[in-house]
């Protein structure tokens, strides 16, 4: 059943129009472009108040045009006039800046913690709130956690910002976080738990918004991740263990590399980088003939082959060179597995608790099943790895051992 609740149009002498207490936007921002269109138009909608408790007019929504009305000087101002409890008023004037969409995240959160004071039953929940002012419960929750963080991290001097993305400067300085950012570092806080203590989690706070924030969401995403594993780690490192890149190597023939030494002791070059730019940069052009691969097609196996030709040409690589290179992909996938496993294991173990029981039963059966896969696969890879390497005319590892004798480690 929809109650229908009796309004009344006024137009009000400014002097008693004053902004609710209970009015959710907390900053009225620059308003010079609406003291200028009101200048010229004049107020084009009417803003809605409610009675004062002293003859006053309270008003729920418009505290940016009652602002800028007074300073323009208007005398009087349109209102929409209607009875409205302290729960309705901040239901509405929430539902009206949330649309809006340039409500700062300070504001929202105040409002959803005075929603829940004032009606604990019915706003207590983010189900309630999300069903009182039409928000995803997802983005109430992403609002708390934002909130937590830009809580913690005001002391230091850190903001997170809202209403307007952070500049370059302010992120590369560490001043500032988006909002994204910081709602990603109190939910891999919560992650950590108990395992740090609240004078520990303090600092980790500002050192992890500092490191997360020149960052991209998806890098800032692998650095907290990285920090749930590993929360007794210093900061700097885990950043690096997040942003290392590993770099594949490139298959070279013997005979190739043998040259390219040669080739750089005779060019001083600083190593085999600077010697294959050099030939890269000096081989025929296009215009000369030789037709050159797209940029996009362009890869560092690219230069090998040019460096190659430019050497005296490409040579087949011998058996055991293939059984070389086939045993390093081996190992290098194998490898790779490994890391799956552990990360699938570390999600089997942290993200359960966030789910509710039948979506844990369904996650925990899948999270087994792929492990299981995993392990299997890798086993039998390892195997074949530790095979190739076994068949090999007694290869030597780079400490002299035989690497024939080397076990490869377990998933």
């Amino acid at each position: 059943m929809t109650t229908t609740r009796r309004f009344e149009a006024v137009e009000a002498p400014i002097e008693s129009v004053v902004v609710s207490p209970l009015n959710v936007r907390r900053d009225v921002g620059d308003i010079t472009e609406l003291a200028d269109s009101i200048r010229e138009q004049g107020i084009l909608e009417p803003l809605i108040a409610r009675p004062g408790p002293s003859g006053e007019y309270e008003v729920i929504i418009g505290s940016r045009r009652l602002a800028a009305a007074r300073q323009v000087g208007l005398a009087t101002i349109p209102l929409i006039v209607r009875e409205a409890s302290d729960a309705q008023a901040i239901v509405e004037g929430l539902i009206e800046n949330l649309q809006r969409g340039d409500l700062p995240l300070e504001d929202r959160v105040e409002a959803y913690k005075q929603l829940q004071e004032s009606e604990p039953t019915t706003y207590g929940t983010t189900r309630g709130l999300a069903r009182a002012i039409g928000r995803d419960e997802s983005k109430i929750r992403h609002d708390f956690d934002a909130y937590s963080t830009l809580v913690q991290l005001r002391p230091h001097g850190i903001q997170v910002r809202t209403a307007s993305a952070p500049s370059t400067a302010e992120r590369q300085a560490g001043e500032a976080i988006p909002e994204r950012h910081a709602m990603l570092l109190q939910r891999a806080m919560t992650a950590v738990g108990d395992q740090l203590s609240d004078e520990e989690k303090s600092t980790k706070y500002q050192e992890l918004a500092r490191a997360i924030a020149p960052n991209e969401e998806h890098t800032a995403a692998r650095i907290l991740d990285y920090f749930k594993m590993y929360p007794y780690r210093a900061v700097n490192e885990i950043v690096g263990m997040a942003t290392a890149r590993v770099e594949r190597p490139v298959n070279v023939s013997a005979d190739t590399a043998r040259r390219l030494e040669d080739l750089q002791k005779r060019s001083g070059a600083r190593d085999w980088g600077e010697a294959i730019t050099s030939l890269v940069e000096q081989a025929p052009s296009a215009s000369e003939g030789v037709e050159q691969p797209s940029s996009s097609a362009w890869t560092r196996q690219d230069q090998v082959t040019q460096v190659e030709e430019a050497l005296g040409g490409p040579r087949e690589p011998t058996a055991e060179e293939r059984g070389r290179q086939l045993t390093g992909r081996a190992l290098e996938r194998y490898l790779d597995l490994q890391q799956q496993v552990h990360e699938v294991r570390w999600l089997r173990t942290n993200v359960v608790a966030a789910l509710t029981p039948e979506q844990k039963s369904q996650f925990v059966n899948v999270a087994n099943e792929l492990m299981e896969e995993l392990r299997q696969f890798a086993t039998a890879l390892g195997g074949l790895a530790q095979g190739a390497i076994l068949t090999q005319h007694k290869l030597v590892d780079e400490e002299g051992g035989d690497a024939a004798n080397r076990r490869l480690p377990g998933p």
